[in-house]
């Protein structure tokens, strides 16, 4: 009982175990796959901003370099100065094929250029490229995108003001084609809905593949991005998006990727579903599993119960049998007591059961004269034991009748008690009970047999072996008839006969083809043995006969007797 309750919690916490790891399993899930997907935005806005930030960082570069060239400074003025200055224009800007324009203007309002004529009334100092240099001469500026007139292009400028003696002279700008930006925004990620593009410091987009959306506000408040990269929600035009985003050290924009967050949540709660879904099934198998178990437990129980319960039974049983063969042993001669009256004599008596419907009976009377019989009743186990009973009262019964001393009226009597004691005689009872018996009666030099169904061998001194038969009709059946007589037969005795009755369990006995040990055989080994002690007799009678059987069933009870006068 203690171990099935330990079993029972075992299994119990086993559930709450798998139930908690289940729950946790597809939290687990969701949260990996939903930061998986947000560090892929994360990564691909990392790469855009990466490439648009050494860009501008190599112009920054450039603009500083070049408004710091004593040519670059003195090329307003000087011939030799504006030569080399159109020179390194031209080198630079067939470098970096995105340069469309590297030229500088002064405040004498001569600009140098290679690639544009420029026009006599063209006037640098009040173009926005100047006036935004010059706004903040010390640093470099970047303009905002506009359209190029002729070439209807979209440019963006980088800037720096030109300063000789501290003072400032000009302005140098590189405008360069954002096309190779927006080329790189247009490259598409993972997400129908996903879109990339930069903004500047005043949330004004700067770079955007539709460029519709250029130069126009996208964010009023650009307070949701609180660190320099990261990943955040954002709600725009009443759908939710994940924004992710990186800004540029080089300009201080922002490159933005957004992505709507039914995309990105989709596939991660679909994945979740399914990992839920078999989950629940190992789940369910697993409580099929458990019921299994309960239920095996709960019959093994049962069977443990029912087990115990037959074992106290059995053991009832098997008290009560041997009870029982105790008390049918008490029936049976003694050793002593044969020993008394035969010169030698053994007795073969094995019931196929625990107790069996054979015995052998002896009586001695007053006159030294005594009885030896073989019984055979119908019936194994307990009921040919209370038929042995029945039978051995009986036969005390009649031989303590002074009046009767002949075998033959024995068994005549026998036959009629036995039909009153079991009723046999009315014609309702239904169960043929009766026995088969072989008494013989020893008095002096005699020796009368009478028998009913059993048969006496014996030996004479010249070694010949002597059957009689004992009268077809058994004892109590309903064919038997109430005043039949039975036959007696006298035998002179001799030195050195030897006498044998048996029950017809040693010849019926089976082999293990089934065939029956036989009268033949038995009486071989009487023709065999009968000069030797009763004791070596018996022990070739049990050996003959087990060996026939080889292991088979005994089939009904054997009784061999054996005795010399």
């Amino acid at each position: 009982m203690k171990k099935n309750k330990l079993l029972n919690y075992a299994l119990i916490i086993s559930f709450i175990f798998v139930i908690y790891i289940s729950v946790n399993s597809i939290i687990y899930y969701y949260n990996t796959n939903l930061t998986k997907s947000q560090d892929y935005i994360k990564s691909e806005n990392s790469v855009i901003a990466t490439f648009i930030n050494d860009y501008f960082t190599e112009l920054i570069n450039i603009a500083e370099t070049f408004s710091k060239d004593s040519d670059f400074l003195n090329a307003y003025i000087s011939k030799e100065s504006e030569k080399k200055v159109l020179e390194i224009l031209k080198n630079y800007r067939e470098s970096n094929e995105n340069i469309e324009f590297i030229y500088p203007g002064y405040k004498n309002k001569k600009i140098i250029i290679d690639n544009w004529e420029v026009p006599e009334e063209y006037d640098p100092t009040i173009r926005p490229w100047y006036l935004e240099g010059i706004k903040n001469p010390n640093s470099v500026y970047i303009g905002t995108p506009y359209r190029e007139y002729t070439s209807k292009q979209w440019l963006i400028s980088t800037g720096k003001a030109l300063i000789k003696d501290g003072e400032v002279i000009g302005v140098l700008s590189i405008d360069c084609s954002i096309k190779d930006f927006v080329n790189l925004i247009n490259d598409e990620i993972n997400y129908k809905t996903g879109q990339s593009f930069v903004i500047n410091k005043e949330g004004i987009v700067i770079l955007h593949k539709n460029l519709d959306y250029i130069n126009k506000k996208f964010f009023n408040d650009l307070s949701i991005l609180k660190k320099n990269n990261g990943i955040t929600k954002f709600k725009y035009n009443d759908k939710d998006y994940y924004i992710a985003y990186t800004k540029l050290p080089s300009t201080g924009w922002y490159v933005i990727t957004m992505v709507e967050k039914w995309e990105i949540n989709s596939p991660v709660i679909k994945g979740a579903i399914s990992n839920s879904i078999i989950l629940l099934i190992l789940l369910i198998a697993f409580l099929h599993i458990q019921s299994i178990v309960y239920t095996n437990l709960n019959l093994k129980k049962v069977i443990e119960e029912r087990n115990i319960e037959l074992e106290i039974k059995n053991k009832k049983i098997m008290d009560s049998l041997y009870y029982a063969k105790h008390i049918q042993d008490s029936i049976l001669p003694s050793d002593k007591l044969l020993k008394r009256k035969l010169k030698d004599f053994f007795v073969y008596w094995k019931p196929a059961n625990i107790v069996g419907g054979d015995f052998y009976w002896f009586k001695e009377l007053d006159d030294g004269s005594y009885y030896i019989s073989v019984i055979d009743c119908t019936g194994h186990g307990v009921p040919g034991a209370l038929m042995t009973m029945t039978v051995n009262s009986l036969l005390n019964r009649i031989t303590d009748n002074k009046d009767i001393r002949k075998p033959s009226e024995i068994l005549k009597e026998l036959n009629i008690l036995f039909k009153k004691t079991l009723n046999s005689k009315i014609e309702d009872y239904r169960v043929d009970d009766g026995l088969e018996i072989g008494i013989c009666y020893i008095n002096k030099n005699k020796l009368i047999y009478s028998g009913a169904g059993i048969s006496l061998y014996f030996t004479n001194k010249n070694y010949e072996i002597t059957r009689i038969k004992g009268n077809v009709q058994g004892i109590g059946y309903k064919r038997s008839k109430i005043d039949y007589d039975y036959i007696d037969h006298i035998i002179e005795l001799e030195e050195d006969m030897s006498f044998y009755l048996a029950t017809d369990g040693y010849e019926d006995q089976n082999n293990t083809e089934n065939k029956r040990f036989g009268r033949k055989n038995f009486l071989k080994i009487i023709s065999n043995v009968h000069n030797k002690p009763m004791d070596i007799q018996k022990k070739i009678f049990k050996e003959k006969i087990e060996q026939y059987m080889s292991g088979e069933e005994q089939r009904d009870d054997i009784t061999v007797l054996g005795f010399k006068i």
